[in-house]
């Protein structure tokens, strides 16, 4: 039996995910330098010169608009080694709205067909992503929040913290039910205020012009607010100056809301990074508990989908670097929908069970 310490990229297929050649065992090297979905700016140049760059999938079919999915971008270096570079690489849209990217997360915008194009250095490759439909996406949300018991005509003013579900004469704090935390999270997501001057997004790829009314906390990693904390950031004299990222120094808003603390304003627990949420699961401390009977440290695809199937609204999911909180989850035809702060604003998202469990997409609920 002939042992491989890496993949001959000459004889190697496309999709590297998954693929069985029988009678061989085969070790591979892969490389992934981000310890957190976001762009870091490194590079691979301790691995070798690169030689070119593919994705995994070069045709993504989404039946709507509000679905999403994830690609995985790789780097060939001289020595034949893969590296996932996906939160390195730049995505350009050829039509942002029929499909964004970020970080190798797709989002079907609108009903059509666009290319995505994605580089890194002076490396190019890209795939096609085919919107089938387009829904009424606030209807579709409605509908889906009817399941938990959220009205949302009713959370314009909502202002429910931990402190207000604690039990004042006993001392006892309550947990919060599905439709606190999708109220909390919907009020972070729909709350509106103006700009009164530009206001630069992350990474300066995107801007809030002045006058024109948001809807949603911006996207940022660096003073973190909620919906109650976020009104006295607007008069702060620092809130236009523009902040840094407290993980990898990158440009972001000075105030916001990244996903993960998006996830915990909503939960009601203590402020978590995905880091420490995974940290929580794998050693059973803090205030969340998984959902399932997964292994955190090495979960089985068969364990995942399974777990998936007993996530309810209100639950969470995280892997390393995205927390996603779970509007709705229909098991009929294994997909969940989600509430999720990507790159500029809150959004609500929907991802099929196999798309999770292919990215190790953990789901947990609140002890």
């Amino acid at each position: 039996m002939r042992l491989f310490s890496r993949i001959n990229l000459k004889t190697t297929p496309t999709f590297l995910t998954r693929f069985i050649i029988p009678d061989i065992s085969i070790i591979i090297t892969i490389y992934n330098f981000n310890t957190r979905m976001r762009c870091s700016k490194r590079t691979v140049q301790d691995l070798g010169e690169v030689k070119n760059i593919f994705v995994d999938q070069t045709e993504y079919i989404l039946s709507r608009n509000g679905l999403g999915a994830f690609c995985t971008v790789y780097a060939c270096t001289g020595d034949d080694m893969i590296v996932d570079i996906t939160c390195d690489a730049e995505y350009e849209s050829s039509d942002e709205d029929v499909v964004t990217v970020w970080n190798g997360m797709i989002r079907a915008e609108g009903k059509g067909i666009a290319t995505v194009f994605v580089s890194y250095n002076d490396y190019n490759t890209s795939f096609s992503v085919t919107v089938e439909d387009e829904v009424d996406i606030e209807k579709l949300e409605k509908e889906f929040l009817q399941y938990a018991g959220v009205n949302l005509s009713d959370n314009s003013s909502y202002e429910k913290t931990l402190a207000d579900i604690t039990n004042q004469l006993s001392g006892v704090s309550h947990m919060r039910s599905a439709q606190d935390i999708l109220n909390k999270a919907i009020a972070m997501k729909n709350i509106e205020w103006t700009p009164t001057q530009k206001l630069e997004g992350w990474d300066h790829k995107v801007e809030f012009p002045k006058g024109v009314q948001v809807k949603g906390i911006p996207y940022s990693q660096d003073k973190q607010v909620d919906d109650i904390e976020f009104p006295k950031a607007l008069l702060k004299n620092d809130f236009y100056s523009g902040g840094a990222s407290a993980n990898d120094g990158t440009f972001c808003p000075k105030y916001g809301v990244d996903c993960s603390r998006y996830v915990s304003y909503a939960l009601g627990i203590d402020a978590r990074t995905t880091q420490g949420m995974l940290s929580d699961l794998r050693n059973g401390t803090g205030e969340i508990s998984k959902v399932g009977t997964y292994n955190v440290s090495s979960p089985r695809q068969a364990d995942l989908l399974a777990a998936y199937s007993l996530a309810d609204e209100g639950d969470a999911l995280v892997h390393q670097g995205h927390a996603m909180l779970v509007v709705y989850n229909d098991k009929n035809a294994k997909e969940i929908t989600v509430y999720e702060t990507q790159i500029k604003l809150p959004i609500m998202s929907t991802y099929s069970y196999s798309y999770l469990a292919g990215k190790d997409y953990l789901p947990f609920e609140v002890k």
